[in-house]
């Protein structure tokens, strides 16, 4: 059992068995007084723009079954990480916006007492709602990345009850295979 110092991660393994990663980031700002507030938002991490390869049952991983080995990825998007005091009778609201404060993405979280998480997929209300086209154009992993806001930093507001706190997330691009370097 360590933790990762860069990404705030504690990470546990086993002895061959099992390797489990989880954000705890949060605990520091608790114990500055975070649980003290009525509603508090975590700093939340930075969140990376992945392309996600799809692939429809013709890879050499699913023709050879289990010999290979499979983990949920974690949450695609940007994860945040708030407390909430005291029950709240709706749910939280969460608004994205950008630099000119429009708000691109409205959500939902739960609204109880407690510490939750919720995942925002890097998209637009707008671009949630669109169907992929079924032939043509571009591929389906294209078509995924495509629907995602651009690199740059966006505002969190968060509401739950009469209580609002607010952040912000930085959305990077993933990091280039040949380490930024340009290839000749």
């Amino acid at each position: 059992m360590t933790i990762q110092e860069r990404e705030r991660d504690l990470v546990v393994a086993t002895y061959g068995r099992s390797i489990w990663v989880t954000d705890v980031s949060p605990f520091a700002e608790m114990a500055d007084g975070a649980l003290d507030e009525p509603l508090h938002l975590f700093r939340t991490k930075p969140a990376t723009l992945f392309k996600t390869r799809v692939t429809y049952g013709n890879s050499i991983e699913e023709v050879n079954g289990d010999l290979f080995f499979r983990a949920d990825n974690p949450p695609d998007g940007a994860v945040m990480t708030y407390y909430i005091q005291a029950a709240s009778p709706d749910e939280a609201r969460i608004e994205i916006r950008d630099a000119s404060g429009e708000v691109l993405r409205s959500l939902t979280g739960p609204g109880g007492a407690g510490l939750h998480r919720i995942v925002w997929d890097l998209e637009t209300d707008e671009t949630a709602t669109r169907e992929r086209p079924r032939r043509g154009g571009v591929t389906p992993s294209e078509w995924d990345y495509a629907q995602k806001v651009a690199p740059g930093r966006y505002s969190i507001r968060l509401q739950a009850g009469s209580a609002v706190a607010e952040g912000f997330v930085t959305v990077r691009r993933a990091p280039s295979r040949n380490g930024g370097k340009s290839v000749r």
